[in-house]
Protein backbone atom coordinates (compact mmCIF):
# COMPACT_ATOMS: atom_id res chain seq x y z
CA UNK A 1 0.00 0.00 0.00
CA UNK A 2 1.63 3.53 -0.44
CA UNK A 3 2.07 6.34 1.80
CA UNK A 4 -0.07 9.14 2.44
CA UNK A 5 2.10 11.76 0.56
CA UNK A 6 2.24 9.29 -2.71
CA UNK A 7 -1.18 9.13 -3.19
CA UNK A 8 -1.42 13.21 -2.49
CA UNK A 9 1.32 13.13 -5.29
CA UNK A 10 -1.10 10.76 -7.63
CA UNK A 11 -4.07 13.00 -6.80
CA UNK A 12 -2.75 16.43 -7.34
CA UNK A 13 -2.92 15.96 -11.58
CA UNK A 14 -6.14 14.51 -11.67
CA UNK A 15 -7.59 17.12 -9.57
CA UNK A 16 -6.25 20.13 -11.90
CA UNK A 17 -7.36 18.17 -15.31
CA UNK A 18 -10.73 18.45 -13.15
CA UNK A 19 -10.62 22.14 -13.02
CA UNK A 20 -9.52 22.75 -16.43
CA UNK A 21 -12.27 20.58 -17.55
CA UNK A 22 -15.46 22.19 -15.01
CA UNK A 23 -14.15 25.58 -16.12
CA UNK A 24 -14.45 24.60 -20.18
CA UNK A 25 -17.46 23.38 -19.23
CA UNK A 26 -18.74 26.12 -17.19
CA UNK A 27 -17.58 28.72 -20.28
CA UNK A 28 -19.45 26.72 -22.87
CA UNK A 29 -22.67 25.24 -21.26
CA UNK A 30 -23.41 28.48 -18.56
CA UNK A 31 -21.49 31.29 -19.75
CA UNK A 32 -23.03 33.69 -17.25
CA UNK A 33 -21.45 31.56 -14.93
CA UNK A 34 -17.92 32.43 -15.74
CA UNK A 35 -18.23 36.05 -14.27
CA UNK A 36 -19.46 34.69 -10.61
CA UNK A 37 -16.62 31.98 -11.04
CA UNK A 38 -14.05 35.08 -11.71
CA UNK A 39 -14.74 37.09 -9.48
CA UNK A 40 -15.15 34.65 -6.15
CA UNK A 41 -11.63 32.98 -7.66
CA UNK A 42 -10.14 36.49 -7.32
CA UNK A 43 -10.98 36.92 -3.99
CA UNK A 44 -10.13 33.98 -2.42
CA UNK A 45 -6.80 34.40 -4.37
CA UNK A 46 -6.64 38.16 -2.92
CA UNK A 47 -7.47 36.72 0.82
CA UNK A 48 -3.90 34.99 0.53
CA UNK A 49 -5.32 31.61 -0.42
CA UNK A 50 -2.85 30.30 -3.10
CA UNK A 51 -4.02 28.28 -5.76
CA UNK A 52 -3.63 24.52 -6.92
CA UNK A 53 -2.83 24.07 -2.98
CA UNK A 54 -3.89 20.39 -1.13
CA UNK A 55 -5.19 21.86 2.04
CA UNK A 56 -8.72 21.35 3.39
CA UNK A 57 -10.47 24.76 3.27
CA UNK A 58 -11.66 25.86 6.89
CA UNK A 59 -13.71 28.54 4.33
CA UNK A 60 -15.81 27.93 1.61
CA UNK A 61 -16.17 30.89 -0.74
CA UNK A 62 -18.94 30.79 -3.77
CA UNK A 63 -21.78 32.49 -5.07
CA UNK A 64 -25.88 32.39 -5.51
CA UNK A 65 -28.74 33.41 -7.48
CA UNK A 66 -31.20 35.27 -5.54
CA UNK A 67 -31.06 37.52 -2.61
CA UNK A 68 -33.91 36.31 -0.51
CA UNK A 69 -34.39 35.56 3.50
CA UNK A 70 -35.19 31.69 2.42
CA UNK A 71 -31.43 32.22 0.72
CA UNK A 72 -29.81 33.42 3.83
CA UNK A 73 -31.59 30.85 6.24
CA UNK A 74 -30.58 28.25 3.99
CA UNK A 75 -26.90 29.29 3.59
CA UNK A 76 -26.54 29.83 7.98
CA UNK A 77 -27.86 26.39 8.24
CA UNK A 78 -25.27 25.09 5.86
CA UNK A 79 -22.34 26.87 7.38
CA UNK A 80 -23.45 25.66 10.93
CA UNK A 81 -23.77 21.62 9.46
CA UNK A 82 -20.37 21.76 7.64
CA UNK A 83 -18.78 23.60 10.81
CA UNK A 84 -17.25 26.42 7.89
CA UNK A 85 -17.64 29.69 7.55
CA UNK A 86 -18.53 31.30 4.29
CA UNK A 87 -17.82 34.42 2.01
CA UNK A 88 -20.80 34.45 -0.59
CA UNK A 89 -21.57 36.74 -3.30
CA UNK A 90 -25.38 37.18 -3.79
CA UNK A 91 -26.37 38.02 -7.31
CA UNK A 92 -29.69 38.91 -8.18
CA UNK A 93 -30.10 37.08 -11.62
CA UNK A 94 -28.79 34.88 -13.97
CA UNK A 95 -28.11 38.09 -15.87
CA UNK A 96 -26.20 40.24 -13.36
CA UNK A 97 -22.62 40.94 -13.99
CA UNK A 98 -21.80 42.21 -10.35
CA UNK A 99 -23.12 40.82 -7.16
CA UNK A 100 -25.52 42.88 -5.50
CA UNK A 101 -24.10 41.90 -1.82
CA UNK A 102 -21.44 40.23 -0.42
CA UNK A 103 -22.12 38.36 2.93
CA UNK A 104 -20.20 36.48 5.32
CA UNK A 105 -21.49 33.24 7.12
CA UNK A 106 -19.59 33.77 10.47
CA UNK A 107 -20.16 30.91 13.23
CA UNK A 108 -20.22 31.82 16.67
CA UNK A 109 -21.05 30.13 19.94
CA UNK A 110 -24.71 31.30 19.80
CA UNK A 111 -25.40 30.41 16.09
CA UNK A 112 -24.02 31.82 12.88
CA UNK A 113 -23.84 35.53 12.33
CA UNK A 114 -24.22 37.00 8.78
CA UNK A 115 -22.98 40.03 8.17
CA UNK A 116 -22.49 42.12 4.53
CA UNK A 117 -19.46 43.10 3.85
CA UNK A 118 -16.69 45.16 1.22
CA UNK A 119 -13.77 43.71 -0.03
CA UNK A 120 -10.91 46.13 1.28
CA UNK A 121 -7.10 47.15 1.15
CA UNK A 122 -5.48 47.74 4.59
CA UNK A 123 -2.02 47.97 2.99
CA UNK A 124 -0.93 47.25 -0.61
CA UNK A 125 1.48 44.76 0.32
CA UNK A 126 -1.10 42.74 2.50
CA UNK A 127 -4.06 40.44 1.24
CA UNK A 128 -7.23 41.64 1.10
CA UNK A 129 -9.85 41.71 4.24
CA UNK A 130 -13.47 42.07 4.45
CA UNK A 131 -15.38 45.05 6.19
CA UNK A 132 -18.45 44.21 7.88
CA UNK A 133 -21.20 46.99 6.12
CA UNK A 134 -21.32 49.24 9.22
CA UNK A 135 -17.39 49.01 9.19
CA UNK A 136 -16.96 47.96 12.50
CA UNK A 137 -15.82 44.05 12.19
CA UNK A 138 -12.90 43.50 9.55
CA UNK A 139 -13.23 39.22 8.78
CA UNK A 140 -9.35 38.00 7.58
CA UNK A 141 -8.42 34.93 6.82
CA UNK A 142 -5.53 33.11 9.17
CA UNK A 143 -3.28 30.98 8.09
CA UNK A 144 -5.07 27.97 8.33
CA UNK A 145 -7.51 30.02 6.30
CA UNK A 146 -10.41 30.08 8.81
CA UNK A 147 -11.74 33.35 8.95
CA UNK A 148 -11.55 35.30 12.07
CA UNK A 149 -12.86 38.22 13.21
CA UNK A 150 -11.70 41.34 14.98
CA UNK A 151 -13.30 44.78 16.00
CA UNK A 152 -12.76 48.24 14.30
CA UNK A 153 -14.19 51.58 14.76
CA UNK A 154 -15.43 53.03 11.32
CA UNK A 155 -13.14 56.31 9.92
CA UNK A 156 -12.72 57.76 6.95
CA UNK A 157 -9.76 55.53 6.56
CA UNK A 158 -11.95 52.38 6.50
CA UNK A 159 -13.68 54.25 3.76
CA UNK A 160 -10.53 54.54 1.83
CA UNK A 161 -9.37 51.13 1.67
CA UNK A 162 -12.54 49.43 0.85
CA UNK A 163 -12.50 51.85 -2.35
CA UNK A 164 -8.76 50.68 -2.69
CA UNK A 165 -10.08 46.61 -2.13
CA UNK A 166 -12.78 47.09 -4.63
CA UNK A 167 -10.00 48.49 -6.99
CA UNK A 168 -7.55 45.48 -6.59
CA UNK A 169 -10.06 43.04 -6.99
CA UNK A 170 -11.68 44.43 -10.31
CA UNK A 171 -7.99 44.41 -11.37
CA UNK A 172 -7.56 40.89 -10.26
CA UNK A 173 -11.01 39.78 -12.13
CA UNK A 174 -9.28 40.85 -14.97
Amino acid sequence: MSSPWERKKLLRPIRSSLKIKEHRMNTILNADISPREAMMRALHREMGVKENICLPSASLFGAVDGVSDRTFTGLACLAEESSRDMVMGMWKGPDSKTPALLLVFFRTPDGVEIAPAHAASLRDDKALVLVSGDCRSIFALNYQHQLFRKSCSPSARIERSIKRGQARLAAAIG
